[in-house]
């Protein structure tokens, strides 16, 4: 096992630093008590005197004390570093702490940890249970909601997931899904917390899920020295706040954020192969769930700090939202001067290395895309009033609200011109491959909701199994009865499911003059090889 660790910031505390002494044997024992490979000579003033390393005790020297060793300040860039051992002097010139870059040998330091604890069993938790248990970890997965501990108890996967299934049956024997109230202790070393961090209707927030799992995880733990994983998104910052209000109540809870970075419907074949970022102050910490997420993938990479951890998770995300965002503003703008925007895109990037532009899609939904610009807004506003961000991370979600609000009113005038009240929608998760019934901050819903209310909403989408928007429709609708006599058909995006519709005989059923919106512009034959007079619409 190899693994290239950074430089870590250890404060002042006993196992780097004592009293001025060259005695050799008491040297000898100080440096190999501190794991560091040296220790720190200090005066009556907390001053620093010198470094001993054990390659100075390995001399032959009659005094083994370095009285000139590198050092930083604290306030200095720590950017370029090379020495493993580096003391840091504070404003006051007094010692007040040491960076650290270990070797590969600290690993032994901690523990290989065969049991874990996973507080949240949603999408997150539950896949990255199973990838756990499926190499042998024995997992203990809390959540609040007895019904979905029931299911998961009776065998029942409640989320779509490819091959989540023979996986699960492989390995369900190693975990155990409790209800919190059932919970009378925990006793596992790490902990990784995956509940929700939603927003309200004014885009803000809500962190208490957070922070009530935290006091939940102290009040139940039966062992020192936690280590407490935030995998959950959340705010920069956050993770630093919690673990000073976790020092300031006296508990040795360390605080690591190791952020989940896989795309649903593929988790658990991307819990084996994506890289995972692990962010941590402390570096026994940082080396247990380094050591944890090992057994799933060999590609770690571990950072000094936790922001650090909590920016990247933001960057993925953001970047992609503002990503899909400029495709969807190009098309609507080209859509104007009746121009097809997709063509445009693949036109420009097509044997031109520097253009990347994205497909445009009606919308750009789900549970970390639509939220994330807003948490990384949220850190942002930390920063006072001297950075001026002037919201330019929200952007990407203002197009997107503007593009359905644009296709919402093309929906009404098209349905006033034809005098056609039936819209029929197709896709109502908030994606379509891979394939998903999460509805989660769907932008299927969001049109849906915007339309007016004398507008006759029909829906189809299989993998939906239950009601989760203010319009009535059944789950159980067939795909000819939902398109019959409609006068807008609305087609979310493209999946194998989608595909296997029997498109011509539903096109064939549509209202004269039909408007055919197709969100994945892959439908345009099927339109056109059944009426030519349907008005066919894509961005």
């Amino acid at each position: 096992m190899t693994v290239d660790l950074p430089h870590f910031f250890i404060k002042h505390n006993n196992s780097f630093a004592l009293d001025y002494s060259s005695d050799r044997s008491i040297l000898r024992k100080a440096v190999d008590a501190s794991h560091l490979g040296a220790v720190c000579l200090v005066g009556d003033k907390g001053q620093l005197i010198g470094i001993c390393s054990d390659a100075d005790l390995r001399k032959d020297k009659e005094d083994p004390v370095n009285y000139e060793p590198l050092t930083i300040s604290e306030d200095s860039s720590r950017v370029g570093l090379t020495r493993e051992f580096i003391p840091v002097i504070g404003k006051e010139g007094n010692l007040s702490g040491v960076l650290f870059r270990p070797g590969v040998q600290v690993l032994d330091l901690v523990g290989d940890e065969k049991c874990v604890t996973i507080v949240g069993v949603g999408y997150v938790g539950l896949t990255l249970a199973i990838a756990l248990a499926s190499q042998g970890v024995r997992v203990t997965a809390i959540d609040k909601r007895s019904e979905l501990i029931e299911l998961l108890r009776n065998g029942v996967m409640p989320i779509s997931e490819t091959g989540i299934e023979s996986i699960f049956n492989n390995c369900s024997d190693l975990i155990e899904f409790r209800e919190t109230t059932s919970i009378h202790e925990i006793g596992t070393k790490i902990v990784i917390v995956t509940v929700g961090t939603p927003l309200d209707s004014f885009g803000k927030v809500n962190l208490s899920y957070v922070t009530e799992v935290i006091e939940y995880i102290e009040s139940k733990r039966e062992v020192s020295e936690m280590v407490v994983v935030l995998r959950s998104t959340v705010p920069v910052g956050t993770a630093d706040k919690i673990q000073r209000s976790l020092e300031l109540s006296g508990s040795d809870t360390k605080v690591v954020v190791a952020p989940e970075r896989t795309i649903e419907g593929r988790a658990i074949d991307e819990l084996f192969t994506n890289p995972q970022i692990i962010g941590s102050d402390n570096m026994l910490a940082a080396l247990a769930v380094y050591k944890l997420f090992s057994r799933l993938t060999s590609a770690i990479k571990i950072f000094p700090g936790t922001s650090f951890a909590e920016l990247a998770k933001l960057a993925d995300n953001t970047y992609r939202d503002m990503h899909f965002a400029y495709s969807n503003f190009f098309c609507r703008i080209a859509a104007e001067f009746n121009v097809h925007g997709s063509s445009i895109i693949d036109a420009v990037n097509k044997g031109y290395a520097r253009n990347n532009i994205s497909s445009p899609s009606i919308g750009v939904g789900g549970p970390c895309l639509s939220k994330d610009a807003y948490l990384f807004m949220h850190g942002i506003s930390s920063l006072g009033s001297h950075f001026e961000s002037d919201e330019f991370i929200l952007s990407g979600r203002k197009q997107d609200d503007i593009l359905l609000r644009w296709l919402s009113k093309r929906i009404l005038e098209h349905s006033e011109k034809i005098q056609s009240k039936k819209v029929a929608v197709v896709g109502l998760a908030f994606k379509g491959y891979p394939p998903t019934g999460d509805t989660r901050d769907s932008s299927a819903i969001k049109l849906i909701e915007s339309l007016p209310q004398h507008l006759e909403v029909a829906i189809f989408d299989p993998l939906v199994q239950e009601s989760v928007c203010s319009r009535e429709f059944s789950t159980d609708a067939k795909f000819a009865e939902v398109l019959h006599g409609a006068g807008i058909v609305v087609v979310m995006y493209q999946s194998p499911w989608i595909q296997r519709c029997d498109w011509g005989s539903g096109i064939a059923s549509l209202a004269k003059g039909a408007l055919f919106v197709d969100g994945s512009g892959r439908l345009s034959e099927q339109v056109y090889a059944v009426k030519s007079e349907i008005t066919y619409f894509s961005l």
